[in-house]
């Protein structure tokens, strides 16, 4: 990967200053590594990452299976707001947390800009 770790946690924390409503966005790996990360707790992070990792292989197959391609983006709605993963290059994804006063299609916008920015670099 050619992004250094220092430009993939500046596309993050960039990412974040695009809304008050974001509140957290880290750079993943498939496997559930990170990359990068801007989230409140660091120490939930890495719980955080795993968790995406697994719904991205189980969206990944329902996707595949449904005959809708390779999967890009994946979104869910909690009670307590909305989690957002996207492909962000070969083998890196966008996880991007916000609440529910978040314009999601602004969100939406910052995010593929944002992953735009990360796959360049890897």
């Amino acid at each position: 990967m050619g992004e250094t770790p220092d430009a993939l946690t500046e596309a993050v924390s960039q990412l974040r200053q695009k809304s008050d409503h974001i509140q957290g966005a880290a750079v993943i790996t498939a496997d559930g590594f990170i990359l990068a990360s801007d989230m409140p707790d660091q120490a939930d992070a890495d719980e955080l990452a795993a968790h995406a990792a697994h719904v991205l292989g189980l969206a990944g197959e329902a996707v595949s299976g449904l005959e809708r391609g390779e999967l890009s983006e994946f979104y869910a709605r909690g009670d307590q707001g909305y989690a957002l993963l996207a492909s962000a290059g070969e083998g890196a994804y966008l996880l991007v947390l916000c609440d529910h006063d978040a314009m999601l299609g602004l969100v939406l916008i910052a995010a593929r800009s944002a992953c735009k920015a990360i796959a360049a670099g890897l």
